[in-house]
């Protein structure tokens, strides 16, 4: 069992006791759930809820909508799923746990309403502003970055969901379903070190025999392949690292990753992030940031001089690296951003639109109903000018046949390849238009 399963069990066991609990409903369907699933059959779990998954039947346990849970008069779920996307869940769901009188708990035992009711602003970990971010530089010598989620990000909702999108271009060509050995052989391999992404495909040959080395290859090129095409940078991230070079500071990169060092830098340069001393990664030293990976990072530092991390991990990134330098956090820019609706017209030309739409990846979604919209400034734009523009910009939840396809949709994959809203918007631009927070305040008062 992986450690991190392993912690999951024990908190959970902390914070509950099997005594004193009602039935209860468990959020989530991923290696946590699955962890507290197995070890704690003595509590009274009465099924599992994942959107996705709805109908299914998983470790003995149903997967039940929310009707279904309200019909068993259920009033509790605890959500076994990382701390960085309880807010998405708790959206999800919210309406119908205010209706239905169900409270939401993470595996500690907190109540999620009222952590997000709490804004992000309040907390010291992310309340930094990319200015104040750059004056925390100035004070240090030594500067390392998180990679994943800090200097790149990938356009879907979990990494391992660039797997399940390479079982749609796999089809029934293995004997196996693709995301869910790929998955497996990982964790198998974790259990007694960090494995790197060719160790990965060795241990998918042991598994299937009836695998060549040249399927084994194939897979890992696609995979590499794929994950390239999920992959963009952060643009203000990408600055940072480059402030931080221009102003002589000693660079260092680190991640648990199962890509290497030869891999993973050849994928930064093509980002253009460069001007780093050294990368760290996992795979390379068989130990991740929590075993001491840090330490590592550490002994490159010299005396008197001071480290400051980059990261986006409150323990990976944070309580790890706590031990051996100061943590800070990546920027949470408070300035907004002009996207210039309403001040420029690209017209109908669909070569100019594409472009528009490729360099902007925006990531503000909405889900009105059963629509799930791209862009929600495009949509709310677009109703409150009364221009009529981009109706059909959504995806109808209702219709969609597989998650799939609405991983794609997540990714930007639609038959026009732009939202109509795109003639009327500088998004790719936007950045370079900031309105201060103080004058953005004048205009609504003066409105």
């Amino acid at each position: 069992m992986l450690l991190e399963q392993q912690k999951t069990i024990q908190t959970f066991r902390k914070s509950f006791s099997p005594d004193s609990m009602e039935r209860f409903v468990i959020y989530g369907t991923g290696i946590n759930a699955e962890a507290i699933v197995k070890a704690c059959r003595e509590y009274p779990i009465a099924g599992l809820m994942d959107a996705s998954r709805t109908g299914q039947s998983l470790w003995r346990l149903p997967v039940l909508s929310e009707e279904e849970v309200s019909e068993k008069n259920i009033r509790l779920v605890i959500v076994a799923a990382r701390p960085a996307v309880h807010r998405i869940i708790y959206k999800r769901i919210q309406s119908w746990c205010e209706n239905a009188g169900v409270s939401v708990l993470d595996i500690h035992g907190n109540c999620i309403a009222d952590e997000i009711k709490v804004p992000e602003c309040e907390s010291a970990y992310f309340d930094v502003s990319y200015h104040a971010l750059l004056r925390e530089i100035d004070c240090h010598d030594v500067i390392s970055f998180d990679i994943f989620d800090t200097l790149l990000i990938r356009k879907v909702y979990e990494p391992h969901d660039v797997f399940s999108l390479l079982d749609r271009e796999y089809g029934g060509a293995y004997p196996f379903v693709f995301s869910v050995e790929r998955k497996r052989a990982e964790n198998m391999l974790l259990e007694r070190t960090e494995p790197n992404i060719y160790q990965i495909y060795e241990q998918m040959k042991k598994n299937y025999p009836v695998l060549s080395d040249q399927d084994c290859e194939k897979m890992l090129h696609t995979e590499l392949k794929k994950e390239m095409q999920v992959l963009v940078p952060r643009k203000k991230m990408r600055e940072c690292l480059q402030y931080c070079a221009d102003h002589g500071k000693r660079i260092f990169l680190v991640s648990d990753m199962y890509l290497p060092e030869a891999v993973l830098s050849e994928m930064l340069a093509d980002y253009g992030i460069a001007g780093y001393e050294k990368l760290f990664v996992s795979c390379d030293y068989g130990i991740s940031k929590r075993n001491g990976l840090f330490r590592l990072v550490k002994n490159y530092v010299k005396e008197m001089e001071t480290c400051l991390h980059i990261g986006d991990h409150p323990e990976a990134d944070g309580t790890a690296a706590e031990k051996e330098m100061i943590v800070w956090e990546t920027d949470h820019e408070k300035s907004w951003f002009d996207y210039g609706f309403g001040e420029i017209d690209r017209g109908t030309d669909e070569s100019q639109l594409l472009e528009t739409f490729d360099r902007c990846k925006t990531p503000c979604r909405e889900i009105r109903g059963s629509k799930y919209y791209y862009c929600v400034m495009a949509r709310s734009v677009s109703e409150n000018l009364g221009l009529n523009v981009g109706e059909q910009d959504y995806l109808d939840l209702e219709k969609v046949k597989s998650r799939t396809e609405l991983l794609e949709f997540q990714m930007g994959y639609s038959d026009k390849g732009y939202l109509d809203m795109c003639r009327f918007c500088r998004g790719a631009e936007a950045e370079d238009y900031l309105i201060p927070a103080a004058v953005q305040e004048r205009r609504e008062h003066n409105e």
